[in-house]
């Protein structure tokens, strides 16, 4: 039997510790001797308006310095060498459970190359039905295919309130996920809260 309802997963935030990522992005920038002001202020520029890459990140440390915005790129690739290392406790049985009864649909905001490699590092996507990268914040347009398609059958787990909000707003069910840090137990109250939601 075709399972009858649909969840759209956010990635950054939701399955993965995204903070602990940029502060090792800033501990490698300080060993190339750039202060910690100095790379928020490189963060903030890499992102504006646009997706996060390590390359845009890079050109924002060291302006016209070619030879260190290539070095720190290859040092900074290193930190995706470590299989899960980003992933949230819990949050593989959670997608194993899920999936049981739910078809999962992962959404993330983000430069396709970018985030694969981030996807591929957590060794999530195995969960998924189908791997999906938007460069809208607000995922809006994504989300409203899956209405079309889905109706009221599907649900939104995302830490953002603009995506859940643009979900409320096209009458999807949206789940706000919780910043910061997370653990299996969380994870068993949502998926308690998602079934619930559902039955």
């Amino acid at each position: 039997m075709d399972k009858p309802y649909a969840l759209v997963v956010d990635f950054d935030d939701t399955l993965i510790d995204s903070g602990k990522y940029k502060q090792n992005l800033f501990v490698l920038a300080k060993d190339f001797g750039v202060t910690l002001a100095k790379a928020n202020f490189a963060y903030l520029t890499a992102t504006q308006n646009k997706p996060f890459t390590i390359k845009r990140f890079s050109k924002s440390l060291f302006l016209k310095d070619i030879q260190k915005q290539r070095q720190f790129q290859t040092k900074a690739r290193l930190i995706f060498f470590k299989p899960k290392q980003y992933n949230f406790l819990g949050v593989e049985k959670f997608l194993k459970s899920l999936g049981k009864t739910y078809k999962l649909y992962l959404l993330t905001y983000g430069e396709k190359g970018h985030q694969s490699l981030k996807i591929k590092q957590s060794q999530l996507g195995k969960f998924f039905d189908s791997l999906l990268v938007t460069a809208q914040v607000g995922k809006r347009d994504k989300l409203l295919k899956f209405q079309l398609k889905w109706g009221k059958l599907v649900g939104v787990l995302d830490d953002s309130g603009n995506v859940c909000e643009n979900a409320k707003n096209l009458g999807l069910k949206s789940f706000k996920i919780k910043k910061g840090f997370k653990n299996a137990n969380y994870y068993n109250k949502l998926e308690v809260r998602i079934n619930n939601y559902f039955k």
